[in-house]
Protein backbone atom coordinates (compact mmCIF):
# COMPACT_ATOMS: atom_id res chain seq x y z
CA UNK A 1 0.00 0.00 0.00
CA UNK A 2 1.37 3.31 -0.81
CA UNK A 3 0.89 6.30 2.07
CA UNK A 4 1.85 9.59 1.21
CA UNK A 5 1.95 12.84 3.24
CA UNK A 6 -1.01 15.23 2.98
CA UNK A 7 -1.11 18.73 2.99
CA UNK A 8 -3.05 22.29 2.44
CA UNK A 9 -2.92 25.64 3.78
CA UNK A 10 -0.21 26.95 6.00
CA UNK A 11 2.68 25.95 7.91
CA UNK A 12 3.92 23.44 11.07
CA UNK A 13 7.29 23.03 11.53
CA UNK A 14 8.64 20.76 14.56
CA UNK A 15 12.10 22.02 16.58
CA UNK A 16 14.00 19.08 18.15
CA UNK A 17 11.05 16.66 19.21
CA UNK A 18 9.54 18.78 21.45
CA UNK A 19 8.38 22.15 20.26
CA UNK A 20 5.37 22.32 17.41
CA UNK A 21 5.77 26.09 15.43
CA UNK A 22 2.50 26.35 14.11
CA UNK A 23 -0.17 23.62 13.73
CA UNK A 24 -1.06 24.45 9.93
CA UNK A 25 -4.72 24.12 9.06
CA UNK A 26 -5.69 20.41 10.11
CA UNK A 27 -4.90 18.35 12.80
CA UNK A 28 -5.44 15.44 10.64
CA UNK A 29 -2.80 16.37 7.99
CA UNK A 30 -0.44 16.60 11.68
CA UNK A 31 -1.40 12.76 12.79
CA UNK A 32 -0.84 11.47 9.66
CA UNK A 33 2.47 12.70 8.62
CA UNK A 34 3.80 12.46 12.23
CA UNK A 35 3.49 8.86 11.69
CA UNK A 36 4.51 8.52 8.42
CA UNK A 37 7.58 9.93 9.53
CA UNK A 38 7.89 7.96 13.02
CA UNK A 39 7.17 11.23 15.17
CA UNK A 40 5.43 10.83 18.81
CA UNK A 41 3.47 13.72 19.08
CA UNK A 42 2.95 12.88 22.87
CA UNK A 43 6.44 14.25 23.11
CA UNK A 44 5.49 17.90 21.98
CA UNK A 45 5.53 19.64 25.22
CA UNK A 46 5.03 23.12 23.81
CA UNK A 47 3.88 24.38 20.81
CA UNK A 48 4.22 28.57 19.06
CA UNK A 49 1.72 30.05 17.44
CA UNK A 50 3.35 33.11 15.24
CA UNK A 51 -0.02 34.70 14.31
CA UNK A 52 -3.86 33.89 14.24
CA UNK A 53 -4.77 32.83 10.66
CA UNK A 54 -6.67 30.12 10.45
CA UNK A 55 -3.92 28.32 8.45
CA UNK A 56 -1.50 28.58 11.03
CA UNK A 57 -3.68 27.25 14.11
CA UNK A 58 -6.32 25.48 12.85
CA UNK A 59 -4.87 22.17 14.03
CA UNK A 60 -3.82 23.66 17.43
CA UNK A 61 -7.15 21.79 19.03
CA UNK A 62 -6.63 18.59 18.00
CA UNK A 63 -3.62 18.44 19.39
CA UNK A 64 -4.49 19.31 22.37
CA UNK A 65 -7.36 16.77 23.00
CA UNK A 66 -4.98 14.28 22.04
CA UNK A 67 -1.90 15.67 24.20
CA UNK A 68 -3.16 18.02 27.48
CA UNK A 69 0.10 18.64 28.75
CA UNK A 70 1.12 21.22 26.05
CA UNK A 71 2.09 25.02 26.79
CA UNK A 72 0.86 26.64 24.22
CA UNK A 73 2.81 29.82 23.73
CA UNK A 74 1.17 32.89 20.97
CA UNK A 75 3.36 36.13 19.85
CA UNK A 76 1.79 39.23 20.57
CA UNK A 77 -0.70 40.92 17.59
CA UNK A 78 -0.98 44.51 17.22
CA UNK A 79 -3.00 46.59 14.96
Amino acid sequence: MNQSFEGGWGVSYLVDDDLLFDTGEKFSYIEKNSKLMGIDLMKITKVVISHQHWDHIQGLNGLLEMNKGITVYVCAHSN
